[in-house]
């Protein structure tokens, strides 16, 4: 009866030495899988500042850096879907939207409705997405006109660069 009872005493002590090691176990696999998920994140918000800073600095798009060319950004927006040339430039998955802060209502840039729009879209889906809005200056070729010409200005607005994320 006395080997009994220290054999079961080897048992039950053996059973709840496992169980504490399957708990360690699972607590440091949930661990690697945060740092994993964090990770990640950390490199898709990388990835997405990066291209904020390329597109603000892309003779394509802008005058001088992070100074946006309306005339630039209207003439692309015109020629269609052109995600997939940009695409080979910048990568895949991002968009940036870039709008003035004029209090207007929001009316994008068209060739029919250049100058008088505020809005401009590339490569814009609704998906899941990582994104940052930044301020920018506008260069507006066609801002105000007197009797001795016309004059451009520079407008306030926001860019909105970002990441699709699945």
């Amino acid at each position: 009866m006395k080997a009994q009872m220290g054999i079961m005493e080897y048992i039950i002590m053996t059973f709840f030495m496992v169980v504490v090691i399957i708990v360690i176990i699972f607590f440091l696999i949930g661990f690697q899988v945060g740092q994993f998920t964090l990770q990640k994140h950390g490199s898709e918000t990388d990835r997405a500042l990066a291209l904020s800073k390329q597109i603000v600095s892309s003779p394509l798009f802008v005058k001088e850096e992070s100074v946006f060319d309306d005339g630039k950004l209207t003439s692309l927006t015109t020629l269609g879907n052109i995600c997939p040339e940009l695409e080979a430039m910048f990568g895949n998955d991002w968009f940036f939207e870039i709008t003035v802060l004029d209090s207007q209502p929001i009316v994008p840039c068209t060739r029919n409705s250049y100058p008088n729009c505020n809005y401009w879209a590339f490569c814009v889906q609704d998906e899941n997405s990582i994104s940052f809005d930044f301020p920018v200056n506008i260069h507006r070729s066609i801002g105000f006109s007197d009797s001795t010409g016309i004059f451009s200005r520079t407008d306030i607005g926001i860019i909105k660069a970002g990441i699709y994320v699945n």
